[in-house]
């Protein structure tokens, strides 16, 4: 880029007067590179996978602040299904063995339901067992992002949840789930996979060994309808 800049003032001293349209052809011929890093975009962000991820949100969060996430989810964003399973434990950063609960959110898009069991908690003798409660909600809106990556900015390379990244600006989360924002984006440099994002209200990043670009099985999530969920006015 400093390169770029001097040739730029080598363009003004020059005596033959330049058009615009001529210093731009030649600032692009002189320095390729830097053109074509400014266009870089995102790679396609994988139709369908399963993976464990961890979110750690900020103060400013109304979902839950100051918290931290982790679980095994998976989706297929195959637009005849529009897929999607988020399972998470998640508490009080500062005091998560005390506070953490579970929760599952399934998406049925091609249904246009969503599938939100809570955990209620409960006394018992027996470690681990809690109870349950399971709603059948309306979910009209869209599972996934297909424009997610439009109006992305590349900024560089970075160093993001402990890999040497692609950094870009203003993308957004491709599989929608909980609070949206316009996010910083990773892709590891090596393997071209998603790292993670962080916007306002979250930093998010992929387990590194556990992301695996496959096609779930229909039956992880049209399980859920053998759950017994109901209305939330039925509850």
């Amino acid at each position: 880029i400093l390169a770029c800049e001097n040739d730029r003032d080598t363009y003004r001293r020059h005596t033959v007067p330049l058009s615009m349209r001529s210093l731009a052809i030649l600032l692009l011929a002189a320095c390729p590179a830097a053109a074509v890093q400014q266009q870089r975009k995102p790679r396609a962000f994988p139709a369908a996978a399963t993976y464990k991820a961890y979110l750690v949100t900020t103060p400013r969060s109304k979902l839950c602040a100051n918290c931290t996430f982790e679980g095994r989810h998976h989706y297929n964003s195959d637009p005849n299904k529009d897929f999607g399973y988020v399972n998470w434990i998640y508490g009080k950063t500062n005091a998560l063995k005390d506070t953490a609960v579970n929760f599952l959110d399934v998406f049925l898009g091609n249904k246009k339901e969503m599938f939100l069991v809570q955990d209620v908690g409960g006394d018992s003798d027996v470690r681990g067992l809690r109870g349950v409660k399971c709603m059948r909600i309306p979910h009209p809106v869209p599972v996934f992002n297909r424009s997610w990556a439009d109006g992305a900015q590349y900024k560089g390379v970075v160093w993001f949840a402990n890999r040497l990244s692609h950094r870009w600006s203003n993308v957004y989360p491709y599989f929608i789930q909980g609070e949206v924002a316009p996010s910083d984006f990773y892709e590891e440099v090596a393997t071209g996979k998603p790292v993670g994002f962080n916007n306002t209200f979250e930093l998010f990043w992929y387990d590194e060994n556990e992301f695996f670009v496959e096609v779930p099985k229909d039956e992880q999530f049209l399980s859920i309808l053998d759950a017994n969920c109901t209305a939330p006015h039925q509850n």
